[in-house]
């Protein structure tokens, strides 16, 4: 009787540590929640996002390539009406919209964005004034940034524009400088109503001309 008893113990022991190993295979071998993402997953994510970014880049196709005359300076251009102005190149769209490069040709080297931006900028106001008179200029955002390893100092905001009728204008700028010169690419639209699709292409007009700048053609 002692003799069955002991093994009919020993037979619950064996059965209970048997349970016990298969609830930790288990859960090693659990596969994972819906909500945690695989690698791959994670790669394909952020390959998407570059294929977005790389898409938003190349949404305009500038027509061809300008050299600032006794610079190294290069940039690329639209297909629009050009006219220079001093030391503004100017290409207008209509006579509604435009796009500049600015450099302030001054024999002196600068070494800080705000003074590239000043510089660059009272140039432009004195170029543009038989095309857009310009008030003033109110920035609603900016930043500073590197592009190409330039580094920037990007604005978007208005231009109060006009002499009988006043009106403010969408602009939106990068100011730089490049061998010691003041630079700044500036767009803006001149309607009066200002287009929501005129400002977008604006913008990304003046974009796709900063990713353009370079030493070299």
């Amino acid at each position: 009787m002692k003799r069955m008893f002991m093994i009919v113990l020993c037979l619950s022991m064996l059965v209970s540590l048997c349970s016990c190993g298969n609830t930790e295979e288990t859960k090693k071998t659990e596969p994972k929640s819906a909500g945690s993402p695989t690698t791959a997953q994670a790669q394909e994510d952020t390959n998407a996002k570059q294929t977005e970014t790389n898409e938003s880049e190349s949404k305009v196709e500038l027509a061809d390539t300008r050299k600032i005359p006794l610079m190294n300076i290069y940039y690329d251009y639209p297909n629009w009406h050009f006219m220079g102005k001093a030391n503004t190149d100017l290409y207008i769209l209509s006579g509604i919209r435009y796009v500049s490069f600015t450099v302030n040709d001054d024999d002196m080297n600068i070494s800080t964005l705000e003074e590239a931006h000043q510089m660059a900028f009272e140039d432009f106001i004195v170029d543009i004034q038989n095309q857009s008179f310009v008030n003033s200029l109110s920035v609603v955002t900016d930043s500073t940034e590197t592009i190409n390893g330039i580094d920037v100092y990007k604005f978007e905001g208005t231009l109060n524009c006009g002499h009988d009728t006043v009106y403010d204008a969408f602009v939106i700028g990068y100011s730089f400088y490049m061998d010691g010169y003041p630079c700044m690419i500036l767009g803006s639209v001149i309607d009066q109503e200002q287009p929501a699709e005129m400002i977008t292409d604006i913008r990304d007009t003046v974009e796709a001309m900063m990713l353009s700048v370079r030493n070299e053609k």
